[in-house]
């Protein structure tokens, strides 16, 4: 997918540019968080996940795939990159996202 989903499509400059597609981008969940579930609605890869008490919590095993789709959905901005930046087109992203 290289970081598309039906909601967000986002570029290839990072591969094209280092051969590579892991991702830089890493969520954590921050103190917001009121386990609305808006991003485990969106998460094409399935990060976010109901975990006891229908808290959210993340599957760190899966990779992200950077569509960001999640920063975009969440209404409390309970979302942080506790990653190494972005690779994929972040125009879309409200300016208290961008790095």
């Amino acid at each position: 997918m290289i970081g598309s989903t039906p909601f967000s499509k986002t570029t290839i400059a990072h591969w094209l540019a280092t051969g590579t597609n892991d991702s830089l981008f890493q969520p954590a969940l921050n103190d917001r968080c009121t386990s609305c579930g808006a991003c485990l609605e969106v998460c094409p890869k399935g990060l976010f996940e109901r975990g006891p008490g229908k808290k959210i919590r993340l599957d760190l095993s899966r990779e992200c795939c950077e569509c960001l789709v999640c920063l975009r959905q969440c209404p409390h901005r309970a979302i942080d990159n506790v990653g190494v930046g972005f690779k994929d087109d972040i125009k879309a992203l409200p300016d208290e996202f961008r790095p």
